[in-house]
């Protein structure tokens, strides 16, 4: 029979099944049409779930079969006898559908992609002369083809007995990429012995494989097994098996056939059933008697505040108050860059401004800043200055002298640089007032055996002859102080349910100050201490919202109505206007101390000086000495009372309170150096009574 016959008569039969399950699918819908509509429709039976079509995809790996009988391809030269066989590799994956016909009968439609590859052999016998004797030899004729292709597989598949199915149809491949590669060497003797150009091989040739034919054509026949993976059967895995013969040749006018047989795993899905319809409400009688909802168990709440005056009694009526005070403060200015390990680069803490930023920088705009903030501009401090001066400056670069800053005064010498750079770049100051000097360790260094003393030592020192270059800076800002007080709670409440936990807030305006909270019994009292320096302690005048509320085991939750308490604040002006004694503040820091030293120096004896001058007989004067983390704790506790005492003697102030507090007050954050040198100091605190006179202007007794 012939190819073409062949093709026809698959091709007719599967469109004939196809019209006819079409036919039978508009019969179900016209006799569907026609049933009358029921109100309880049945759920999907196991017939019809089967008649859904499935979708699916497939892979496929096997061997192919290659019968051959031809000596060269077209145009290629070669001296072989003849290739007959060969054997490869094929690969078929792609997507499928399939439709049911009847029980026994369905529809497998298939596009994929193929590949083939091939090798075939053929050594031929023959004599060599080697060394000027004959002897017997042997020539391997070697073939590689590479071939892609678009397939379409329409088959028929029939169950033959419970989910094992015999399947059959035609295949059809379009050519898409074909390669082949040709060569002929001497397989023996394998140590000697070439062709004419002294290569032992030839005729080495690969490419496009030639006429090679657009269209495969062939049958195939297989077996496949039904795997349901799950219970309400729509997801199925089909191991497979299949045998391709293929009529028509490879290369036109070739006699060159491929057969192939492959094995693997196609994945089906059909549309699942649709869910249960849900069972019909109860019928709702008619004139129900329906029971009264019960009463929720019951919470009561409430709360009350009073205050407690010196002798610790109650007192209902509170007064809260807030007084302004003007307040002059000396801060000292550390002249000290501190740089990262092995790095020239000053780090971002420090603020840096651009050279049209400068024009609007003044130290007016440090007002009630800490001495911290302060110092994060010592930069741009320093540039200030000296753009309104003729004074010079010298930069000392430092290192660790340890690790890989060990000797490397080079890095020391670029530190200062990164510093003169900002300077003159920024500042606009020349570089001839600026002298550049490096060394290791710093002439003060820190402790070399911790990491803090590491830390310090790597740094840029920025000294002047000039006191007004480094000296302090003082500021004329507003405190607020609040009048310590202790306010009292006194919460009440029951829950029918049992309390489970309780909450106490308070807040000025959106910013909570307070939170009490506890599980079970209700505390008696709740008491707040309100003291300066606290941030639960209100910060300006008005009102103080407070509530309580109460938990149940239920987790119900009831809160009182929030109450107030009155911050009377008392300003300045309020103070000239009503010309009420007031008192002005002054605090002042000592130039820091070196490590481990409690000496002063001359910049510590020009701030003494200047703090000595301010100060009056009515004069409260509080000093106290603080030092850094590093070292022992009662070490550092002597250490600040020295501080304080060197001051208190220099001052020579008999009513002074004098104390020193070691590491038990950190004053700024440890971790960081310049942290730990502003620890290192004393602070100086001047409380003054000042009268106004009738014209609102301040009069210091």
């Amino acid at each position: 029979m012939r190819l073409s016959t062949v093709l026809v008569l698959l091709l007719t039969f599967c469109s004939q099944l196809i019209s006819q399950v079409k036919i039978e699918n508009s019969d179900t819908t016209l006799i569907q049409l026609q049933s009358p509509k029921r109100k309880n429709q049945p759920q999907e039976n196991t017939d019809t779930m089967a008649q859904k079509p499935k979708y699916g995809a497939f892979l496929n790996y096997g061997l192919n079969l290659h019968l051959a009988d031809f000596s060269r391809l077209p145009g290629v030269p070669s001296c072989c006898p003849a290739f007959t066989n060969g054997i490869g590799t094929t690969l078929n994956l792609g997507v499928l559908y399939d439709i049911y016909y009847n029980k026994d009968i369905f529809l497998d439609f298939r596009v994929g992609f193929t590949t083939f590859q091939t090798l075939m052999k053929n050594e031929e016998p023959s004599i060599v002369i080697v060394d000027g004797k004959a002897i017997d030899g042997k020539f391997e004729h070697r073939l590689d083809a590479t071939i892609y292709s678009l397939s379409i597989e329409p088959m028929v598949m029939y169950e033959l007995s419970k989910r094992l199915y015999g399947q059959g149809g035609i295949r059809l491949g379009f050519n898409l990429y074909s390669h082949y590669h040709q060569i002929e060497e001497i397989i023996e003797p394998a140590d000697r012995g070439t062709f004419i150009d002294g290569k032992r091989t030839r005729n080495d040739n690969s490419g496009k494989l030639p006429d090679a034919s657009f269209l495969q054509a062939g049958i195939v026949l297989g077996v496949s097994y039904e795997l349901p993976l799950n219970k309400k059967n729509y997801l199925f895995l089909y191991p497979e098996i299949f045998y391709t013969f293929n009529f028509l040749p490879v290369i036109s006018g070739t006699a060159w056939t491929i057969q192939t047989l492959r094995a693997g795993l196609s994945f089906k899905y059909r549309q699942p059933p649709p869910p249960p319809p849900p069972p019909p409400p109860p019928a709702i009688p008619l004139n129900p008697s329906l029971p009264k909802p019960p009463v929720p168990p019951k919470i009561t709440v409430a709360i009350n505040a009073v205050q407690l005056d010196s002798n610790n009694v109650e007192q209902k009526g509170i007064s809260l108050k807030i007084e302004d005070f003007i307040s002059h403060n000396m801060r000292p200015l550390l002249t000290y860059i501190f740089f990262d390990e092995n790095s020239d680069v000053i780090p971002s803490r420090y603020i840096r401004l651009s050279p049209e930023e400068t024009k609007d920088f003044n130290l007016k705009k440090l007002q009630n800043y800490d001495a911290l903030q302060t110092y994060y501009h010592v930069l741009n401090i320093i540039g200030k200055r000296l753009k309104q001066s003729d004074s010079k400056i010298k930069l000392i670069g430092t290192n660790s002298n340890q690790g890989e800053e060990k000797g490397n005064k080079d890095l020391s010498e670029r530190r200062a640089i990164a510093v003169r750079n900002y300077l003159r770049d920024v500042w606009g100051i020349s570089e001839d007032r600026i002298k550049i000097e490096a060394r290791n360790l710093p002439k003060e260094a820190s402790r070399e055996d911790e990491k803090e003393g590491i830390e310090e030592n790597r740094r840029v020192e920025i000294l002047s002859d000039d006191w007004s270059i480094t000296e302090p800076v003082i500021t004329v800002d507003t405190v607020r102080k609040i009048s310590k007080s202790t306010i009292r709670f006194l919460p009440d409440g029951n829950a029918d349910a049992g309390i489970l936990s309780w909450n106490l807030k308070a807040k000025e305006k959106n910013k909570e100050l307070i939170s009490f909270e506890g599980i079970g019994k209700l505390p008696t009292q709740l008491n707040w201490e309100i003291k300066d320096d606290d941030t639960s302690s209100p910060s300006r005048g008005g009102k103080i919202e407070y509530s309580f509320s109460i938990t149940d085991s239920l987790g119900q939750t009831v809160a009182t109505t929030p109450k107030q308490l009155s911050v009377e604040q008392l300003t300045i002006d309020m103070k000239r206007i009503e010309m009420i004694a007031d008192r002005e503040f002054e605090y002042y820091s000592l130039i820091l101390f070196d490590f481990g030293s409690s000496k002063l120096g001359d910049e510590h004896k020009k701030v003494l000086d200047f703090v000595k001058s301010r100060i009056t007989d009515k004069s409260i004067v509080t000093i106290t000495g603080y030092t850094d983390k590093i070292g022992d704790e009662e070490v550092n506790l002597k250490l600040s009372t020295e501080r304080a005492k060197s001051a208190s003697t220099k001052l020579k102030i008999p009513n002074a309170i004098v104390k020193g507090v070691g590491e038990s007050e950190l004053l700024y954050d440890n971790t960081l150096p310049e942290g730990r040198f502003y620890c290192r100091t004393v602070k100086i605190t001047i409380e003054t009574p000042v009268e106004h006179n009738n014209n609102g202007q301040k009069k210091i007794e």
